[in-house]
């Protein structure tokens, strides 16, 4: 999907993750709606995530012009749009990551059951409860990357590869992808 590509292009991220990450929380399907939590679109975005990523990024506001009401409400319709959805999700991702120098395992939890819930648990992925949500989901996030022969990204794996290395690790996500 050539939306994805460009988010994890623009926010150095690994497309396999945001790849992964869409197919878990939405099974690929944009117009999406979690109605217990809200979470809308191919990265199931809720509203704080949203406004978050508008206060890290305030360009998006001009760039996606109809997402932020006047009311100061997320407009979660926007969320549905692949472009929109994509790029919102993919950016709070990248704030995760960058959280946890690119622990992917802990950005995810965060991702998943919220910062917030998580700074709850001291950030300790042994806290979170076996077999429940957010276990599952980064367990199957995780078996995403093992099919495709590739391993999660980590502080050691991706943060602190040089920029070459971090582009063919990227190049390699594009050509797994595609298969």
């Amino acid at each position: 999907m050539e939306e994805a590509e460009k988010a994890a292009r623009r926010y150095g991220l690994p497309l396999p993750l945001v790849l992964a990450t869409m197919a878990i929380e939405s099974n690929n399907e944009a117009d999406k709606v979690n109605t217990s939590s809200g979470a809308t679109g191919l990265l199931q975005v809720r509203e704080v995530a949203a406004k978050e990523v508008l206060a890290n990024y305030p360009e998006l506001k001009k760039e996606f012009p109809n997402l932020l009401g006047a009311n100061g409400k997320i407009n979660m319709n926007e969320l549905k749009k692949p472009e929109v959805g994509l790029a919102i999700g993919s950016a709070a991702l990248k704030i995760n990551m960058d959280r946890f120098d690119g622990d992917a395992k802990k950005a995810l939890a965060a991702y998943n059951m919220g910062y917030n819930n998580f700074k709850e648990l001291g950030f300790d992925l042994a806290r979170l409860a076996k077999g429940k949500e957010t276990d599952n989901y980064i367990k199957n996030i995780e078996k995403i990357f093992s099919d495709r022969g590739l391993a999660m990204p980590t502080a050691s794996l991706f943060y602190h590869l040089s920029p070459q290395d971090r582009r063919c690790y990227l190049r390699q996500g594009k050509a797994d992808a595609a298969q």
